[in-house]
Formats: structure tokens, sequence, C-alpha cells
């Protein structure tokens, strides 16, 4: 048997301390425990709670916890804990607490007793148990940091689980004996996660063709169908996992579901997942028998309610056959050979099995193909922290808390000694009312997120006896999802995803079935940049009294709709709500429009619509404030992960981005600029705005608008860096703004920024932002481009441009990118080509060029491959040169498609640009040099050569100027102003070099330069003297600028970092080692 077979076996002999230690831990595990001890605590050390300094521990495990004693000496610490309960197991709390305590005590600097031995946070082990048929495994992630929020990941299997495969493939098989240096690996969540990912993208698209096949159903629509059978479908599954689904004897529903078959001859869909679907789980008084579905709650909301909108999708899928379902809800189906729980990870608390949160992640990774759309899925203690930062903002604004108790509360969920009860009310109550809305929801992430840590400071903030009540988290979570969260996203898949994923957290905390909220009404599908919300805010006078009435019912019809389960009041009641806002928009002079763009104060009214924005006499219901209007002109918090959409790809819908924007609009900005600006309008004074998104526009020239409407509209509370971090995989480059708007910026408000340490984990994201941040005035962010640099760094800056004047105008202008072919194939030739074509017709030979291309560049000179370009200008006569238009025949059709060439523009044979203005220049000599680079490569060359556009040049370049440009010091000036891409490459970009100071030129550079560009242009083998050469001439160039020893060492430091950042795979490969090999010697 297998390894991972073995194991399985195990489990399930395990049933008291003696066949867990023996059976699993010693038989199959190898561990070198005493196999000869009758009792565990005959070899074991027993801890107690008072040593352990654990209250805990006292109340909920008897009053001890066991250190397992090994035969060899491990560096581990492996604890047993044995739990009175079983409900940190079956209902996933009390768990964690208890383990922090006991970190606490057990860590070097933490230990309460010195007389007690201690270990690192990564060699300990917790292994919990109750009764010994429930287990959790334990650990504590690694990275630096407090041990209150060292991140704890845990797996583990209840009594009568079936779905114990990733237990037995993928986590306990790292802890075998023979493998214990590895033994953290048992709790890597990245590896159950893309194997989940990896299996979903099979099973769903294989759901699809099946559906297809027997259905008139396709596109998009049959997309979307399966998402909504696969919603059901999987929340269902975690549901199971609570115990309300009855049907066969084991508890796993589905599958016995399914194994069951259909009835009479019809298919398991059509004979019971469509009756359970639309009417055992959609209606209370169903009288569908429990022979057919078995014994199942009333659940409500949307999800299991037919789809009754345009497309009316359940009634256009007559039926599915049952091998469809074998890959879903088969023993070894999908849903069943991964370990699935209805614990909610946090940053902190992460069960490694498939959570709520790894399916939004599936959905945004695999299923819906946002990346397509610019969307890609924030990492959760990315999400956590700007979740954190906008709230501490919004307390600040709008309570008199001191910030320091603020942060205590939001950042650690500790009550600071000095927070006053009356402002601990003020909190509560600004916490109640709050209304915050991503309006790029996606799969909800931020929605949850901000979720989390409401719930995490309502707790810190209520009595013991009411954060043990579940049904206080109940009723908590349903308060914030239909009072606090909105939603909105342009994909019906993804407000389907965050609509599910609110239901699932809502579900796992109450301990009996109870009636989903509806949400239709709070997460929206529709285009949230081109409806009205600018200018319908805070105009408190035009809400005349008919339409306050208005706003006021309206938000009373969807506060009841939230809460009603009967089918035809929920009719009667979204009628009434579409008719009222239909009427709400008339009120306010908007047209009512069908194309799905959202009307704001339409849609939302009840947020903004005017208000007195303090608590009231105290009025409350079921415990949460009441106020008589909801809101206060507009939303309290506004996060969003933006779509990232080039701007090539929104020309349809500029028209209207400018006439909505027009403060921010620039014909070549991307989406998400306008994202910045609808997030502002849906402020109120104060409100706070949470993004992550490129962080192109803090220096490109679209940006400027932008940058001058944020600094003018809004106080940055942060602004966060992160270069070319791989936070997205992808070739975006994130930062993260959070902004206060303010009808009047503080001239002397400083901005707390950073730029990301690249050797810090994203675990640590609060800690590293709180002591690395430097404050600077947002009144010296400059329009022209912002950047985060020391005071150091800016001053050296200033010294290097005060030097000479800018690049730019020492050359008057003259960089020049290269041309482009529109098809290589067809003008790119090789050697017996050019000699081919010059044979038919020699008067060619002045059209067929060398061809420059980046890889042809190298330190100092450019390295010739032996390839031409055929250069076809505009006004080329093609008939002149028969050998030309003879060999470019071959590629015509291709050429014609060109899109340029279809408008007419240019005839077939043409280059698609070919430098028109500059055309005269490639004859002469020219500095080459690409404009991706990881590091200087600029390269000089004296023949008459074409680059491609990835390759520009500088024509008749000054002697002396290639060597300041491949120097130290420009290389640092580049390294501060450059926008970096992934792995650390520089996008040279005539914006940046144009700015570069010169200085004057010197003989003595003058000389070394043109020395050097001989060697390397001659291929001689003295690499040492070019090295040596290369020091000189830094060291002259830092003359030239007359910069100091100690400026000199902060530019050798920051070249060093530069280097740093080459991407791995280029450092590790021959290429590299053969640049290495050629600039510097074996040595």
């Amino acid at each position: 048997m297998s390894v991972a077979e073995d194991i399985q076996n195990a489990i399930g002999n395990v049933t008291d301390q003696e066949s867990f230690i023996q059976r699993l831990l010693i038989d199959t595990l190898h561990w070198e425990l005493d196999p000869d001890a009758l009792d565990i605590e005959d070899t074991a050390y027993e801890y107690t709670a008072d040593e352990l300094n654990s209250p805990l521990l006292d109340e909920k495990c008897n009053g001890r916890a066991l250190q397992l004693t090994f035969q060899t000496e491990i560096p581990w610490g492996v604890f047993l804990i044995e739990f009175a309960h079983d409900e940190p197991f079956v209902q996933a709390r009390g768990l964690t607490m208890l383990l922090r305590q006991l970190l606490n005590a057990l860590v070097p600097k933490q230990r309460r007793d010195s007389s007690l031995p201690a270990w690192d946070r990564e060699d300990l082990l917790f292994i919990c148990t109750h009764d010994y048929r429930h287990f959790r495994f334990a650990y504590f992630q690694a990275p630096a940091g407090k041990e209150k929020t060292a991140p704890l990941k845990l797996f583990g299997w209840n009594e009568g689980d079936t779905a114990v495969r990733t237990l037995c493939e993928r986590n306990l098989p790292h802890l075998e004996w023979g493998n214990r240096e590895n033994w953290a690996e048992a709790f890597n969540i990245e590896k159950v996660t893309k194997d989940f990912y990896r299996d979903y993208a099979v099973v769903f698209r294989r759901m699809e063709d099946a559906i297809e096949e027997h259905n008139d159903i396709s596109g998009d629509d049959l997309r979307m169908f399966t998402q909504m059978l696969f919603n059901r479908l999987m929340f269902l599954r975690f549901i199971e996992r609570k115990g309300w689904l009855k049907f066969g004897d084991s508890p796993d529903y589905l599958a016995n579901l399914y194994a069951a078959g259909g009835i009479d001859g019809q298919s398991l869909f059509a004979s019971r997942l469509v009756p359970l679907f639309f009417e055992g789980l959609a209606h209370e008084d169903h009288n569908v028998c429990p022979e057919v579905i078995g014994m199942v709650p009333f659940l409500n909301g949307g999800l299991f309610e037919k789809d009754t909108g345009e497309r009316e999708l359940d009634d256009r899928v007559a039926d599915i056959p049952d091998q469809a379902f074998e890959s879903v809800l088969g023993r070894r189906g999908l849903f069943y050979r991964y370990n699935f729980t209805i614990s909610e990870s946090t940053p902190l608390n992460i069960e490694v099995a498939v959570d709520p949160e790894m399916l939004g992640r599936v959905f945004e990774e695999l299923v819906t193909g946002r990346h397509e759309t610019g969307s890609y899925y924030t990492p959760r203690p990315v999400v956590a922290f700007m979740c954190r930062e906008a709230l501490k903002g919004h307390l600040q604004d709008r309570t008199s808390a001191s910030e320091e108790a603020i942060e205590s509360l939001v950042d650690q969920h500790e009550v600071a000694q000095d927070l006053a009860e009356g402002q601990a009310q003020e909190i509560l109550y600004h916490l109640d009312t709050l209304k915050a809305c991503d309006p790029a929801c996606g799969s909800g992430a931020y929605l949850l997120g901000l979720m989390q840590e409401l719930i995490a400071i309502r707790r810190a903030l209520q009595s013991e006896k009411l954060k043990a009540d579940p049904e206080f988290l109940y009723e908590l979570k349903l308060h914030i999802i239909s009072q606090n969260l909105y939603g909105v996203d342009i994909d019906r898949f993804a407000t389907n995803i965050a609509m599910l994923r609110l239901w699932l957290s809502l579900s796992v905390e109450s301990d009996k079935p109870q009636a989903l909220p509806n949400l239709d009404f709070k997460i929206e599908t529709g285009d949230s940049l081109l409806g009205e919300c600018e200018g319908l805010i805070g105009r408190s006078g035009m809400y005349t009294n008919e339409i306050n009435a208005s706003t006021l019912e309206l938000a009373r019809l969807i506060s009841d709709h939230v809460r009603t389960y009967d089918h035809a009041e929920k009719g009667t009641l979204k009628k009434a709500i579409e008719d009222k806002k239909a009427h709400l928009k008339g009120l306010l002079g908007v047209t009512d429009r069908d194309d799905g763009w959202i009307i704001w104060p339409a849609e939302f009214s009840e947020v903004f619509a005017p208000r007195v924005d303090r608590p009231d006499s105290g009025a409350t219901v079921r415990g949460f404030a009441v106020v008589e209007t909801v809101a206060p002109g507009g939303f309290d918090i506004v996060l969003a992960n933006p779509p990232y959409v080039r701007q090539e790809l929104i020309k349809d819908i500029k028209p209207h981005l400018k006439d909505r924007f027009p403060e921010v609009y620039a014909g070549t900005a991307d989406l998400y600029v306008y994202f910045y600006a609808r997030a502002v309008q849906m402020l109120r004074e104060g409100g706070v705005l949470s993004f992550i998104a490129p962080n192109k526009f803090f220096r490109a020239g679209y940006g400027r608008k932008l940058r001058t409407y944020l600094v003018d509209r809004t106080e940055l509370l942060d602004l966060l860096d992160f270069g070319d971090y791989p936070i997205f995989q992808s070739i975006t480059y994130p930062s993260i703004i959070v902004a206060q708007r303010r009808a009047e910026v503080r001239d002397d408000w400083r901005v707390p920024s950073l730029n990301w340490p690249h050797d810090r984990a994203l675990a640590d994201i609060t800690d590293v932002c709180h002591s690395c941040a430097q404050g600077l005035l947002q009144n010296e962010l400059s329009t022209d481009a912002w950047r985060i640099i020391d005071k150091r760094i800016a001053d050296l800056l200033g010294t290097l441009r005060a030097a000479g004047e800018s690049l730019g105008k020492f050359l008057n202008g003259r960089f020049y990118r290269g041309i482009v072919t529109g098809c290589n194939e067809a003008f790119e030739v090789d050697e017996a080509t050019r000699e081919h074509l010059i044979q038919e017709d020699p008067s060619c030979a002045e059209f067929i060029r060398p061809w420059v291309r980046g890889k042809n560049i190298r330190r100092w000179s450019v390295e010739f491959d032996h390839r031409y370009v055929i250069y076809a200008p505009w006004d080329m006569d093609i008939d002149t040169f028969p050998s030309l238009k003879s060999h470019l025949l071959k590629f015509k059709p291709k050429l014609e498609r060109r899109p340029e060439c279809q408008a007419g523009r240019f005839n077939w044979w043409c280059l698609s640009r070919y430098g028109s203005e500059y055309a005269f220049e490639y004859d002469n000599p020219k500095i080459f040099y690409k404009v991706i680079s990881t590091y200087q490569e600029l390269g000089y060359t004296e023949h008459p050569a074409i680059s491609n556009d990835k390759a520009w040049f500088i024509p008749s370049p000054p002697d002396g100027l290639l060597g300041l440009l491949n120097s130290k010091v420009v290389w640092f000036f580049l390294d501060q102003l450059v926008p970096k891409l992934q792995g650390g490459a520089f996008e040279l970009r005539s914006p940046y070099m144009r700015q570069i100071p010169v200085p004057a030129l010197s003989d003595d550079l003058v000389d070394r330069t043109n020395r050097i560009i001989e060697l390397a242009s001659a291929n001689e083998s003295n690499k040492q003297e070019q090295w040596q050469l290369e020091q000189e001439i830094d060291e002259i160039v830092v003359g030239l600028y007359g910069l100091t020893s100690e400026e000199e060492v902060i530019i050798d430091e920051a070249v060093d970092a530069a280097g740093n950042r080459f991407p791995r795979r280029f450092r590790e490969s021959e290429a590299y080692k053969d640049y290495v090999a050629e600039m510097f010697g074996d040595g």
C-alpha cells in the first residue's frame, strides 16, 4: 500500500489514545516514541495551566498539556492537548486563543518561567484532540513578529469524516519521522490551493461540456448556469459539515444523494437536485418527501431561487446525465477528494483545507477568466491591512478616541487602558452605522475582509459572555452584511460568488439552520463608473421633502426585503423597490437607463441622503444602533482592487469617461485611474478610500491630473509602493493608497510613505509600514511625479540635477525610437537572403540595413548577428526595386491585414513605422539602448544600422557621453527615477532619459570612453583593462558631479541593491554567467 493508504487506514483505526499513538504516530509515521509505554502520561512531561500561564487550559483542557518525549533528541517541542469538549472542533470556536496562550509561554522571549524549556516558534507542534475522535494539528508560521500575530495553520479531521484524502496525501506524510526537518511543509496551504485550482478547473469544464451536449445552451449562458450549479452544490458541501443535511447513514449528504441515483428512470439532476434546490431549500412549506431529498432546512436567499432574469437559465437546462456528477460528487470526486472546512481562515488563522476564502480565489483565478479583464486576487494579508487602515482613518475622523487607542483596537484587537466608556460607545455607534463599498467587488474579498475586521473589533469591545454567544455572532454578521457592506461589479459571475461567500460566512456562525438574507440590493451587478454620482452627493438643498420621503421609504423597503423569506412577499417587495428607484431617479433628474450603469444616489439612496451625523438618544434594535436615516451623504469607506485594463481596450467608453471625470481624464489613462475619481465622488466628507492599484500613475504623463486631484481633494493616509515585488502573478506593479476626502487639505499634512522592502514578507505588512514609513509633506508631492525617497537621496538627487543641464536639452531632444515592421517575417532577412536580393537588384542594397534588436546591444558596443531589415518607407516606389517586391509579395496577405494598411495610411509593402522625421539619422554613429534593461547596457556603433522599437538610439553622440550614461552615478539616478518592472528591470522611456543631468564632459572621461569603445568594438580579450577603465570612468563621473565620499557611499549602496533585484532565473542563467565572465574574467 502507498503511504497515503497506510495513513488513511491508521486514521480509520484510531479510537483512543493508545491507538492514536501506536497505529498512527509509531506504526505509520514512525515517530520514535516508546512503544512499550502503557500510557502516554508515563513518558510525557505534564505542564499545568499555572506553569504555562494559560487560564484557558484550565477552562477547556482539564488544566494540563502533555509534551511528548522521543527516544532521539530533536529540536521540536511536540505537545498533546486533550480538550474536554468538542466545540473547538465541531463549531471551530475556542482553539486559537488557547494555543496562542501556550505559544506565549513556550517561546524564549515570552516564557513566564525561565526554568521551563523553550522553543523557537517554528519548532513547536501542537496536536489537539477531543476524546481521540476529533483532531487538529497546529503550527505557528515562522516569520518574525509578535506571538499574538503569528499566523496559525491547522489541519485535522473529525469523527466520521470521509474526505481525508488531503490529509493523507498532502499533510500527514510530511510528518513522517524521517522527514522531520520538513515538518512545516505539512502546513503548506499554497500547495493545497494550487491543486484545488487545477482540479476544479478540469471538473468545471467537463461539466460545461456535458450540459452543452444535452441542452440548448452555450457561451456565456452556459458558463453562468454551470457556475450557478457549482455555487449551489459548493454551498451545500460546506454546510453539510454543520450536520444540517440528512440523507442516508453517513454525514456526506451530497455523496449519499449521488449514490442513490435518479428516481423512476429519471436523472439525479431532474428527480433529486431540481426539487432540492427550488422546493426543499427554497420554500419553508415544501412537500417534497424525505425519500427524494432527505431532511433539509429552509435556506431562502437568491441562491435557491430559479433564475427568472432575462435569460431564465434554469429553465433552459432540462437535464444533466448522472455520469457528469461522478467527478464532482462521487466518493473520489472533487468535493470528496479534498478536506472542506467551515472555519473561516483569516491572515492569522489558516486551516489547511478548502475554506470559503479559497472558494473566492478559485473563481477569481480559474473560472471567471477575470485576468482577461484586468482583475487579480489580492493576498489575504494585504486585504486585512487595507481594511484596517481604512477603519483607523474612519474612526479617527468620527470619534474622540486617541490615535493610539484606535490603533490598538484595530491592529491588535485590544482595548487601550485610556479608552473611556463614552469613547467606546462612539466607536460602536460609528461601526454600527458604517457604510462601506467595493465598486469592483469581484468575489467579495474586501467585503469579507472588512467583515472579519469589524467582528474582531466588536468582539474586543463586548463582554466575555457576548463574545462566546454564537447567536450574538450570527446577529452581528447579519447586521454587518445587511447594513454595513455594499458591492458592485460589472461581472454577474463575480457578484454571484460574492453573495455566496457572504451566505457561507453567515451560515457557519449559527448552531442551527437559519434562512439566508436576500442580498439583491446589497451586491449589485452593473457598471460602477459610467453612471452618475458626483453632483448629487452632499447637495442637501436638492433633497426636497418628496425626495427625502422617497429615500426613507426606499431604505425601509430594502431593509424589509433583506429579511423577508416568503416567496410571494419577496416578489412584491422587489417590484416595489424597483418602482421606487425609478421614481427617485426622476425626482433627482437622472435619466433611467437599461445599460447597466449604476446611478449611485438612486441605487443606494439610503447611503447618499444627508443626515445629522451623531449618535441619537440611544435607540437600538437587537442591540444595534438605529438612526432615522442611514449614512451621511456618501460612503464612509470605499475599498477596491480596481481592474487594470489598458487604455487601448476602453476606446468605446472614453467619451463617457471624459464627460464623467473631466478632472482626471487623459486619453492614454488606463481604466483604474477613473476608479480613484469615482471613489472620491462616492465618499462623504472625511470618508476614506483604500485602493491597491498599479503605480504607473505615480510617474506617467496620464497620471498628472490624477496626482493633482488626489493631492487637492484628499489627505493621503498611506502611500505604499511595492515596485516589482510580486504581489500579483502579472505585469502590474502595485501600490496601496489610503486617502481621506477633505474639502481643505492641511498645509502641514505629512503622508506616511514607504517603498516596500523586498526582503520582508507580506504577513508583516502592518509592522513594516508602522516601523519603516517616513512622513513626506503632501504639498511637496510633485505633480510631475510621485517618488518615495528618503531625505538623503532626495538631497543627493538635487545635487546631481544642479550639476548640469538635462540630457534632453543637451541633445536637443534627439532620442529616437526604432522602427515597427508590423510583420517581422516579411521585413527581417538573413545574410543569404540579403545577398540574393542585392545580386538580383544592386540598387536595393541601401534599403537593406543591419538590424539591431535588444539582444544585439552590449555594454559599450553593438554585436551584429547577420540579420537585416528591409527599410521600406511610406514613400517608396516598390516597382523601382523588383527583387524587394518579389520577396514582399510572398507576405502580401499578412501585410495587407495590418489595421493601418486597411485604413489606407500606407501601401502594403511599407513598414508600419519608419521614423520619417529622423530617417537621415540612421546613417550616423549612434548610441543604442534597450527600452527594457536590467542593467546599464548602452552600446555604440558607427554602422548605418536600424533598430526595432525595443531599442532606442541617440544619434551623433558627443564624445564621452556613453561613458557618462554607463556610469554608476547615472545608474543610481535612473534607479530612483524610472518605474521598475517585475524582476527589477528599468523601462528607459525618453521622459526619464531626458532628465539625466549632464555635467561638463572632461577630457579624461572622453579618453577613457573612447578607449573602452575601441576595446569593446574590436572584441579584444583584455577584459581586465576594460574593467579597470570602467572603475576609472565611475570615479571621474563622481568628480564631475562634485560628490562627496559620503554621497558616493549612498550611490554604491543603492546600485548594489538594484543589482540584487535582477531576476533570479536571469542571474543563474548561462547568459548571465557568460556576461560576468566576459566583463570581469574568471576571477
